[in-house]
């Protein structure tokens, strides 16, 4: 098996994987709570218009 000669390095990969994994959860985790906290951008946007009168 080749995995025998590069043992370390895939080890080394897979810890890699699991923190940009681990890093990648966070912010989506954080980009939910931030939709959450406030409505999108564009459908600001759209409500400010229609509310004006532009919609």
């Amino acid at each position: 098996r080749a995995v025998i000669d590069r043992e370390g390095t895939h080890q080394q990969i897979a810890a890699d994987l699991d923190v940009l994994a681990g890093l990648d959860a966070d912010y989506l985790a954080g980009r939910r709570m931030a939709l959450d906290v406030r409505p999108d951008p564009h459908q600001r946007l759209q409500g400010g218009f229609r509310a004006r009168g532009w919609g």
